[in-house]
């Protein structure tokens, strides 16, 4: 349903963690870009320091503030008066959290906004076991199940997510499921298979099938499982080639090298750490993996390899079951012998069924996940939760 032009001129003040390259940030991006074509003034606070997606969000004209925190650490009392200061001064219509630490700085904000200002979070994982989380992030997850409670609403981009809060205690009147958003940019790259493989692989079979991973250094993502998967899919006979991508995923990452089998020659992988051309890396692949372990709230990464044509085999952690559906295979987390099997089952198919299967699920990101519709829904949220508090301003009066 499109959004009506009644407070058009919304004043959103969004606060996040950080804008590193992250699932979080790209989607805050891409909200930024479609909101601003609807009229939205979008103000951006990150709790840390300038980093690459704050670059992105500059370029658009959206104004940036960086507290320079520091990711893990207690923030100090210069942050947080900096923090209300800046609230003050954009005098938000409605405060969006990004996050368990933006969430509740938001909820700081809300409280120095100087007027009845609602607060919205938004929650970007799903939980696995507490103890894996940083001192402060699990205390701060514990600790925000009371506050939801005075929120307008708390947005899930994963029902798992959903759930699994609310079990811990988190508002289930103030649930908002709404997923990630995207754009289908029909971008192709030039780049030619036979091309990839001369640029990463020595001696390679330019008959070899390639899979990507796309992730960040982090033992959530399950890494240590990619590689044995992989490991297993040689042995058992299968030309294969594995390019992984992301931040810390490089040669020089001394514990992800000491987690590789022996087995897996060397000439088999690629490293190659952050890249910023993401549509020409997944235009180089024959299958999409994802191997997270648990934290996985909507995979980004997923999302964009399906909207780029390519199938992908997915470990069932967050939203990834019915994000891929039958586009591809989900399998259970933390098991290589799973992922190696769905990798296998989908290899057999013949490349005219797996560029079959791609266009299916370049179709379903575009129909179910389109960032205008999903960008609409926030909108909507927006305009009723600022409606709602200030009532008289909406009507004009």
């Amino acid at each position: 349903m499109p959004v009506s032009n009644s407070m058009s001129k919304l004043s959103i003040l969004h606060i996040i963690s950080g804008l590193g390259c992250g699932g979080a940030e790209n989607m805050l991006l891409r909200l930024l870009r479609t909101h601003q074509s609807k009229g939205v003034n979008s103000t951006v606070i990150s709790l840390t320091k300038l980093d690459s997606v704050g670059k992105k969000i500059e370029e658009l004209g959206v104004r940036v503030f960086y507290l320079n925190g520091r990711a893990g650490r207690i923030p100090s009392l210069k942050l947080i008066w900096r923090l209300a200061k800046i609230t003050r001064r954009t005098k938000p219509d409605l405060i969006q959290g990004w996050m368990y630490h933006g969430n509740l700085a938001a909820s700081l904000a809300g409280l120095v906004a100087g007027r009845s200002t609602p607060v919205v979070w938004n929650v970007r994982q799903s939980l696995g076991l507490l103890a894996n989380e940083r001192l402060l992030t699990r205390a701060i997850i514990k600790g925000s199940t009371l506050l939801s409670y005075k929120t307008r609403g708390v947005i899930y981009n994963s029902r798992q997510s959903a759930e699994q809060h609310e079990k811990l205690g988190y508002s289930k009147k103030r649930t908002i499921f709404i997923p990630n958003g995207f754009v289908l940019t029909n971008q192709v790259s030039t780049t030619s298979k036979e091309q990839t493989m001369a640029a990463y692989f020595d001696d390679a079979n330019s008959a070899g099938l390639i899979l990507g991973h796309a992730a960040r250094y982090h033992s959530k993502k399950g890494h240590h499982v990619l590689f044995e998967a992989f490991s297993q899919v040689l042995t058992r006979g299968w030309d294969v080639y594995l390019i992984a991508v992301g931040k810390n995923v490089d040669e020089n990452n001394k514990n992800l090298k000491e987690s590789i089998p022996d087995k897996v020659p060397h000439e088999r992988y690629a490293l190659l750490g952050e890249t910023r051309n993401m549509p020409k890396f997944y235009s180089a692949l024959d299958l999409f993996l994802s191997s997270s372990e648990w934290g996985e709230g909507f995979p980004n990464v997923v999302a964009e390899a399906m909207a780029s044509g390519v199938m992908c085999v997915g470990t069932d952690v967050g939203e990834t079951r019915r994000l891929i559906g039958d586009a591809g295979i989900v399998v259970p987390p933390s098991n290589p012998t799973a992922l190696a099997d769905g990798i296998i089952n989908i290899l057999m198919l013949s490349e005219r069924r797996r560029r079959e299967r791609g266009i299916q699920a370049a179709k379903k990101i575009e129909i179910e996940y389109g960032i205008s519709k999903v960008g609409d829904r926030y909108l909507e949220l927006y305009k009723k939760e600022a409606t709602s508090a200030h009532p008289n301003e909406a009507s004009g009066h």
